[in-house]
């Protein structure tokens, strides 16, 4: 075995252990050292392990997500997956910790017209979330985040 297989399997185990402990107990050490851990991985890989963070957690699965810097293909499959879900508290800390931060207006938009006919109420709460956090200039961008908000 390679000595390049033999450290990305160490790493492996070490954010699969790291994640079992946060499970049971949220803490900063292990977050950060988590964080450091998965910043080194591929976006898809960061996305699963954001993903099963939030699976138990939350808050934990956002704020590890702002602070591995998710490429944006990788946040665009979670907006689309939240708003599959539906999950308010999930939307809610995502946007918080995340989108509002990390990703463009427009791209924000585009995915949220894409999903209004699925899931209306997850887009309307996401609108709703990112308009009142974001500070929005852009008069096209406003219109259309209102008309999410309302559904029209």
């Amino acid at each position: 075995m390679s000595d390049q297989n033999m450290s990305e399997q160490s790493a492996a185990e070490r954010v699969k252990k790291l994640v079992s402990d946060l499970s049971f107990n949220r803490n900063s050490r292990a977050e950060n050292a988590l964080c450091q851990e998965i910043r080194v991985l591929s976006g898809d890989k960061k996305l699963e392990v954001v993903q099963a963070l939030a699976s138990f957690n939350v808050r934990l699965g956002a704020s590890v997500a702002s602070r591995v810097h998710l490429p944006v293909s990788c946040q665009v499959l979670l907006i689309r997956s939240l708003l599959a879900v539906g999950e308010s508290n999930a939307i809610k800390y995502f946007v918080m910790g995340l989108f509002v931060h990390r990703m463009r207006t427009t791209v924000v938009i585009r995915e949220l017209e894409a999903a209004k006919s699925k899931s209306p109420n997850p887009v309307r709460l996401m609108a709703y979330y990112y308009s009142s956090l974001k500070g929005i200039r852009n008069c096209v961008h406003k219109s259309a985040l209102v008309k999410l908000r309302h559904g029209i």
